[in-house]
């Protein structure tokens, strides 16, 4: 995966979690996979952005459309750190 690839799947991401004030960040990718932060600092209601499971299933299934060699999508949810 090349570094224009990364962002038009982080943008992806971008359009799902920004209504709710949501923002990602692209922290990482390889030949097959993607690592995403999801940036819930401004957002008005954290607990309304789709969970991380959801929000990597979706890019996943959406991602290999654009980039077929996609195998895994990480989405690093500050609201589970946040709970440890």
């Amino acid at each position: 995966m090349n570094k224009e690839t990364a962002d038009q799947i982080m943008s992806m991401l971008r359009e799902l979690v920004e209504i709710d004030g949501g923002n990602v960040q692209l922290k990482e990718f390889t030949d097959s996979s993607i690592s995403l932060e999801l940036v819930l600092d401004g957002a008005d209601c954290r607990e309304c952005v789709m969970p991380s499971e959801f929000l990597s299933q979706i890019m996943l299934d959406q991602g290999v459309k654009i980039f077929p060699s996609l195998q895994n999508v990480v989405i690093i949810d500050p609201r589970v750190t946040d709970e440890h």
